[in-house]
Parts: structure tokens; C-alpha cells; sequence
């Protein structure tokens, strides 16, 4: 279970089974939510959500660190793209139920 703590619009999360830690930084007015490394935070993914038409569109951008192996970036890549049709498909089933993000 991930623990919290709350700076401002900063959280930080510590997943226990490998101590590893991130800051979600989240901007509702600038509809940002970037989940970078708590050791550097330089690296990890920043996220936008931009108004189009009358739904939205989710850009994100993922910095590794340098020398990160080929083999490494292919498996978080795989990670992404099924998170990515989660939080489609969560988005999908809100909003045909009338709620809104």
C-alpha cells in the first residue's frame, strides 16, 4: 500500500515493495498531473489534458535517465500502453454515466 504525504500540490508516494518513491505534482487549473522521480525530478512523466471540442485530449512525455537500457524503456512502454487503455476505458464508462473528470 503506497504511503502519502502532502506538500502543497505535491504528494509524495512510497511504494513498499520496492522503496521506491515519486512526487505527484498536480495542477488542476493548468491540467497537470506529472509523476516524476523523488530522486531526480527530471525524470519521470509529465501529463496535460487539453480541452478539444467537447472532450479532452491526455499528452504525456517520459524522460529516462541517461544510459537507461533499450530493454528497460521497451518494458515501462508496456506498462504505459496498459494503463493507458485503463484510464481510457474508466474515462469512457464515466462519462457514458454523465460524470466528468
Amino acid at each position: 500500500m503506497p504511503t502519502t504525504t502532502s506538500h502543497s500540490r505535491t504528494r509524495a508516494v512510497s511504494i513498499a515493495a520496492d522503496q521506491t518513491s515519486i512526487l505527484v505534482c498536480v495542477n488542476r487549473e493548468q491540467g497537470t498531473v506529472d509523476l516524476l522521480s523523488a530522486a531526480d525530478p527530471r525524470s519521470g512523466a509529465f501529463t496535460r489534458v487539453l480541452p478539444n471540442e467537447d472532450g479532452s485530449e491526455f499528452l504525456f512525455t517520459l524522460f529516462f535517465p541517461e544510459g537507461t537500457p533499450e530493454s528497460a524503456i521497451d518494458a515501462q512502454m508496456a506498462v504505459v500502453e496498459g494503463e493507458l487503455r485503463t484510464v481510457r476505458a474508466q474515462c469512457e464508462r464515466a462519462h457514458a454515466h454523465g460524470h466528468a473528470y
